[in-house]
């Protein structure tokens, strides 16, 4: 592929060429051109003006977006971490959950530490570590919580005996 000539920084390569620039015609960019651009339009009062009525055109859409993001992530997750409760073999992914081994995980999310879709993206980021965290169904992990142990455990204890 031929090199792309910014009309501002000349001969570029590689350069960017972005498709998804609010629904507008794709653009090539030069990286430089690319920070300078977006940056000059959402920080202006016009470019703030276009983005809150895009947004509110587009609200439902970009709903959307994040919550298919959020599930891949999960899938992500749960497939890093054996697809499987680790207490009783649950595998429907609406049931399965994070659970953080130490039982601090209350505490970190008050913090912010474990909050939302970044805690997400720093799971995947440091490979799924299984010294830390686990994945438990919603029941276990809350049985878990609340009584300290999970009767999954206690029954198989019970019939193991």
């Amino acid at each position: 592929m031929k090199p792309y000539v910014c009309k501002h920084h000349g001969p570029q390569e590689p350069y960017i060429y972005d498709r998804s620039h609010r629904g507008m015609c794709p653009l090539r960019l030069c990286p430089v051109c690319r920070k300078e651009h977006g940056s000059r339009r959402s920080k202006t009062p016009e470019g703030k003006a276009y983005f809150a009525e895009w947004y509110v055109k587009n609200r439902e859409k970009r709903l959307e977006q994040g919550r298919e993001t959020v599930r891949h992530k999960k899938q992500q997750i749960i497939a890093g971490y054996g697809g499987k409760c680790s207490c009783c073999g649950e595998t429907e992914p609406e049931f399965l959950t994070i659970d953080h081994i130490d039982g601090d995980g209350a505490a970190k999310r008050k913090s912010g530490a474990d909050a939302g879709p970044a805690f997400y993206n720093r799971l995947i980021a440091e490979g799924f570590p299984k010294d830390r965290y686990r994945l438990l169904c919603m029941n276990c992990n809350f049985a878990l919580g609340k009584y300290g142990h999970c009767p999954h455990k206690r029954l198989q204890l019970v019939k193991a005996s």
